[in-house]
């Protein structure tokens, strides 16, 4: 299976319109000034009544279904896209100067098991690039279709969890980080506290320069690509997250691809949100509601 090698950024889009030009029509850009002034205006009143239908309804201009978290927002098209809105360079000269000054701090647990992510970065266009994978789909598995970092639990033969996470993407996506630059650790974060079993999972990030084709494994992946750090800004994309048997928790979440599908939440979000703080480009608000449903001690007050 192929990966997909894109920003997950359409380009922006153009107002266009009809003329009629004797038995011919031509497409032009909009628009020129003055006797046009009027036909334009009606047409903005004309679609921006027929966008309230439509955010009333639910659909999309194509009669499709729109999740709630994405209707009626701006930046959601007719054809079901984003428009994407950069705010703001990432580089990686940026990252690392932030990183190289940064020490997490360690999570102390007792009778942990311990797990590693890998937040593979690359030079993008317009900005530094992050590798997301979406997990194969397995009907036991909690975190089947998830979008996530490559990674996975610590083996015996790994010396460290930096070791775990380059040898999990390799595993997983065939992108080697032995000739890599590394970049710092991240953070570690405790895994789902509900459970029995103690898991620490820490975050690694990684810069390649040169990378080959992606070479998946259909058992853990079924989709790698490349998002821009910039694009995270972009409000659109900024939704909360439902989950089937926890009603009463939105879970914030980032839209980086296919709506409904390609959602980073839960702790791949946590480490993102981490990274954005560190690298001095933290969101610019706040949302969900997981903040009124957790006590002191950051567990959740409700049961799953």
């Amino acid at each position: 299976m192929s990966g997909i090698t894109s920003s997950g950024f359409g380009r922006s889009s153009m107002i266009w319109r009809r003329i009629e030009s004797g038995a011919s029509q031509t497409t032009v850009a909009c628009c020129s000034a003055g006797s046009d002034a009027s036909a334009r205006s009606a047409s903005r009143r004309s679609s921006r009544a027929s966008l309230r239908r439509r955010r009333a309804s639910g659909t999309n201009a194509r009669g499709r279904f729109m999740p709630r978290t994405l209707a009626g927002r701006s930046g959601f098209r007719a054809n079901g896209t984003l428009r994407g809105r950069y705010r703001g360079r990432v580089d990686i000269d940026h990252v690392r100067r932030k990183l190289a000054a940064h020490t997490p701090e360690p999570v102390d647990l007792e009778g942990i098991h311990r797990a590693a992510v890998a937040v593979v970065l690359r030079e993008g266009p317009r900005s530094a690039e992050v590798l997301l994978i979406e997990r194969a789909l397995h009907p036991h598995d909690p975190w089947s279709g998830h979008m996530a970092f490559p990674g996975g639990r610590m083996e015996e033969h790994d010396d460290s969890t930096r070791t775990t996470a380059a040898r999990e993407t390799f595993e997983e996506v065939g992108i080697s980080l032995e000739g890599a630059e590394y970049l710092g650790h991240v953070d570690e974060l405790p895994g789902n506290r509900r459970r029995k079993t103690h898991l620490v999972v820490s975050a690694h990030a990684f810069h390649v320069r040169e990378h080959g084709d992606f070479d998946l494994d259909p058992k853990e992946v079924q989709q790698a690509f490349w998002f821009p750090l910039a694009g995270l800004h972009d409000r659109d994309r900024q939704v909360e997250h439902l989950v089937k048997d926890m009603p009463e928790a939105r879970f914030p979440g980032v839209l980086v691809g296919e709506p409904g599908r390609h959602v980073v939440w839960g702790l791949t979000f946590r480490f993102l949100d981490r990274m954005l703080q560190t690298i001095d480009h933290p969101f610019e608000r706040t949302w969900g509601n997981l903040a009124s449903l957790v006590d002191e001690d950051g567990r959740p007050r409700f049961r799953r």
